[in-house]
């Protein structure tokens, strides 16, 4: 995103903050899927089966480690490529976690695992936990999931009551009936800056900066300001030789 500064009536330009917002998973530009015209992976920027959107699905592209053992030396970078139907990556490890780097901090409100063949459909237990400040939430945990070929997790964590935030996003796989794990796709959603948990302001409990997870004088939340401690370029002389981070 650029900010062109064309020009100025006063000595020079000024800047506190800048900040990017996105649209949830479940709206379109008008709350619908017709205004979406491009597409740079599968599911970035189109409808599901479900009807929801990946505009803002946070994990795509992010970089993911694991300590299942990589046992076909495949990329892991393919759990977050957006891509659900092909490309699996998978593991003959008895258990494991697979992490999402988010590179950012998030209010985390729904993932969805996109499970690969007849070994995703064999992970009968696992735990979905949310990283934030040195801490670790569980958000989902189950230990009889359906065996289903291509099993897809849809987790709606406001419904669960798990919503929070997050800078890591971690997928514990304990178990499997099969003869290890397989996973096409990791997906993470996150909140609009307009909406609380419930479409307010007053479910937001805590904050890991300033505008982060909280209520600013025109009522608008910060949560999926996909801008938040990005990195920052500039052509503009830097006349105090101040941190362009700020």
């Amino acid at each position: 995103v650029e900010l062109a500064c064309d020009h100025t009536s006063s000595s020079g330009f000024a800047v506190f903050d800048i900040q990017v917002f996105t649209r949830p998973y479940s709206e379109g530009l008008n709350g619908s899927n017709s205004e979406c015209n491009t597409s740079s992976a599968e599911n970035d920027c189109a409808s599901s089966k479900d009807g929801r959107r990946s505009e803002s699905n946070v994990a795509l592209g992010k970089p993911v480690s694991t300590s299942l053992h990589n046992t076909y030396a495949r990329d892991v970078g393919l759990m977050t490529n957006g891509v659900t139907t092909s490309g699996e990556w998978s593991s003959r490890s008895a258990n494991g976690v697979i992490t999402t780097d988010l590179q950012g901090t998030y209010m985390v409100t729904a993932v969805f695992v996109y499970w690969s063949g007849w070994w995703g459909a064999g992970t009968d237990s696992f735990q979905v936990r949310l990283l934030h400040g040195g801490q670790a939430a569980v958000a989902y945990n189950t230990t009889n999931a359906p065996f289903i070929n291509d099993r897809t997790d849809k987790l709606d964590l406001v419904s669960l009551g798990s919503a929070g935030l997050a800078s890591r996003v971690e997928l514990a796989c304990d178990h499997t009936s099969s003869s290890g794990f397989a996973v096409f796709d990791i997906q993470v959603f996150t909140r609009p800056y307009s909406e609380g948990l419930n479409g307010s302001n007053s479910e937001c409990n805590t904050s890991s900066a300033e505008n982060d997870c909280a209520s600013s004088k025109d009522g608008r939340r910060s949560e999926s300001n996909v801008a938040l401690g990005k990195p920052v370029s500039t052509s503009l002389h830097n006349t105090y030789a101040r941190d362009v981070g700020l």
